[in-house]
């Protein structure tokens, strides 16, 4: 009885050391690390580095009037878009805290903002059933539109 307890004991001891390492493994693929690359002296003073790896704000970005429901970071990770129900989307420049563009709304209904994978491209939509695009790159300003309507 006891050689099966200890068995049973060192196999399950096993598939613990074992679920350790499928954790560690996933959240390591989930990890970015973008957050944390910054070096601690970060030249735009926007991330403070602490030793508990919290992070603590250094800058309120000022410009919109109304609540913000939605930032979302480009991929180059020195740009953000904010949607607030001021109806305006505002693209930032992260790292020197100033407005890239202004992109006033047809409605102040807006709840949700996205930049595309290109960061070419920032798109929002809100309660009126409306996904709008916007081309941030496009020659013809004021910047080019387009409107997916839902049902």
């Amino acid at each position: 009885m006891m050689g099966s307890r200890a068995e049973r004991l060192e196999r399950i001891q096993g598939e613990l050391e074992s679920l350790k390492h499928q954790i560690h493994v996933l959240r390591h693929e989930k990890d970015d690390g973008a957050v944390y690359s910054f070096p601690p002296a970060d030249p735009s003073g926007l991330v403070v580095s602490t030793s508990s790896g919290k992070l603590g704000l250094r800058r309120t970005l000022k410009g919109h009037y109304a609540q913000v429901y939605s930032l979302h970071w480009s991929t180059d990770q020195a740009h953000l878009v904010s949607a607030s129900q001021d109806g305006k989307l505002i693209v930032w420049n992260a790292l020197t805290a100033t407005k890239v563009s202004t992109i006033p709304l047809k409605s102040n209904w807006v709840l949700t903002c996205a930049y595309s994978p290109s960061s070419s491209f920032v798109a929002a939509g809100g309660l009126e059933n409306t996904c709008s695009i916007y081309n941030l790159h496009a020659d013809d300003r004021p910047i080019s539109v387009t409107k997916i309507r839902g049902r």
